[in-house]
């Protein structure tokens, strides 16, 4: 994956860490991103990707 460690640091731009990749660059980038989320979610169960909202205003009579 990119590593854009370089620009949070402000040692390069974004335009600049970017200028030479091509489409297919990007689209090999985001397979591999699609890949890295998937396993991240296989590995995940319910508790981990379920939200709960809580309103506190609310008055639970």
């Amino acid at each position: 994956m990119i590593d854009f460690t370089v620009v949070w640091r402000g040692e390069t731009t974004l335009r600049e860490m970017t200028a030479d990749l091509t489409a297919a660059d990007l689209g090999r980038e985001m397979e591999e991103f699609s890949r890295h989320v998937e396993q991240l979610l296989a590995a995940c169960d319910d508790f981990d990707v379920t939200f709960q909202p809580v309103d506190r205003r609310l008055r639970m009579r």
